[in-house]
């Protein structure tokens, strides 16, 4: 018996082993449009590395009106230069495929958390750094798309940059972004189910977890 327990607790322990977190800026409500636009202006959020660690993985949650997005997204990490987006770190392109979670209530709006693998790991050292995201192939396209990264449940303050159209983030938008980083691929950061199907088994063994319209 013992050793039958051991062998789930392990595979059970691989199935639900989760990526890495290196930093959680929170997750969404996915029940209220509170985001802000990332196809016609650009948008950014600072985060903050204790170490150093490497950058694999990003999820975030998104908002969008059916038919808005492309399916393709823009990322870019900076370095924090006295509190403002300084030199660029990383940058790339990713096509995603959004997770439906819900359509907010009398709204046309949708929620999706949004998953996607760095298509070149970032090594980073301890200190501050901004995280741009954007809807569509280059950073500096705008378009009228609606298309939003949705603000931390609670609406917390933050340090959020907005630019307008081409440029550069830099208005204060006093709102922290729900997003997620991680050190490994998101396909290995366990969800609700995996988590409730070990809790299952363990039982028998047992007996023998702002708008911008």
């Amino acid at each position: 018996m013992k050793a039958l327990l051991a062998g789930f607790v392990c595979l059970c322990a691989a199935a639900v082993s989760p990526a890495a977190l290196i930093f959680g800026n929170g997750m969404a409500d996915t029940s209220q449009p509170d985001a802000w636009g990332i196809a016609a202006s650009r948008l950014a959020d600072d985060f903050s590395l204790g170490g150093p660690a490497t950058l694999s993985a990003i999820r975030f949650w998104m908002v969008s009106v059916d038919g808005g997005f492309a399916g393709t997204l823009s990322y870019a990490v900076y370095q924090d230069a006295a509190g403002a987006l300084g030199s660029v770190v990383g940058s790339g392109t990713v096509n995603v495929s959004p997770v439906f979670l819900n359509q907010i209530p009398q709204f046309v709006q949708r929620y999706y958390q949004v998953d996607f693998n760095l298509p070149a790991p970032l090594a980073l050292g301890a200190g501050t750094y901004w995280l741009e995201l954007h809807n569509g192939s280059d950073l500096m396209n705008s378009s009228s798309a609606q298309v939003l990264w949705g603000v931390v449940a609670g609406d917390p303050p933050g340090n959020a940059k907005l630019g307008i159209s081409a440029q550069l983030p830099s208005i204060n938008t006093f709102d922290a972004l729900a997003f997620q980083l991680y050190s490994a691929d998101t396909a290995s950061v366990p969800e609700p189910s995996s988590l409730g199907i070990c809790g299952i088994g363990l039982v028998p063994l047992g007996l023998f977890r702002r708008a911008s319209l």
